[in-house]
């Protein structure tokens, strides 16, 4: 049972940022479409773009949970995958942004260690 002055994830503690704030709009208005849930949308988000990510779900009361189980059965079209994706440039984050994002066309990279990657990842459509 939670405590009266129980904050959660209040301002205080977490910082929203303007990105953040864009892809939450984003993901609410594909939940609204779906009757879903932001955090199934997203959840199935995870599940359909990426096949070897088993996202790691949590919450604090039982409806986080019965809302987070809701998502495996969530499709998500390619327009609301792409919807989601370009609410924001995806930064692929250092050493990549830095020196390019084919490490085995990097000299510097490639002479200090082995730099593997995996090509661009298709959505999974699941067959109804």
């Amino acid at each position: 049972m939670e405590e009266a002055n129980d904050k959660g994830r209040s301002q205080d503690f977490v910082k929203t940022s303007e990105a953040d704030i864009k892809v939450t709009e984003v993901l609410e208005k594909i939940a609204k479409k779906l009757n879903q849930s932001i955090t199934g949308v997203a959840l199935a988000w995870v599940m359909q773009k990426v096949p070897h990510c088993y996202p790691i779900v949590g919450g604090r009361k039982i409806s986080h949970l019965e809302e987070n189980i809701k998502a495996v059965g969530i499709k998500l079209t390619d327009e609301d995958l792409k919807e989601i994706e370009n609410a924001i440039s995806f930064d692929i984050g250092f050493p990549m942004n830095t020196f390019g994002a084919r490490p085995q066309n990097n000299f510097l990279l490639t002479s200090t260690a082995y730099m593997d990657y995996v090509d661009e990842l298709k959505a999974i459509h699941f067959d109804d």
